[in-house]
């Protein structure tokens, strides 16, 4: 809990995307539930791959690079994407 609030707040002091939020955000837009993105993106079964998703979307843990191209294009967005700010945000 200390390492997501942590992350967090470190994110919004420097000014870094929130790469969880990005991650919500793209599976949503792409119409995935977390448990059928976390099965397309393999992995694992019951429930341990939806688990990791989540802590992917609460900054609790980071997408290996892997991971994160898989995502990128089951939600036919760029790697980059995932790292800029939302574009309300950006300056």
């Amino acid at each position: 809990v200390f390492r997501s609030w942590y992350v967090t707040y470190v994110a919004k002091e420097m000014q870094l995307p929130d790469v969880g939020a990005r991650i919500k955000e793209a599976r949503e837009a792409a119409g995935f539930t977390q448990l059928e993105l976390a099965n397309a993106l393999g992995l694992g079964e019951r429930g341990h791959g939806q688990r990791t998703l989540q802590a992917w979307e609460r900054n609790e843990r980071t997408p290996r690079l892997d991971a994160l191209i898989r995502l990128a294009r089951l939600t036919d967005r760029p790697v980059s994407w995932f790292y800029e700010p939302p574009m309300e945000e950006a300056a």
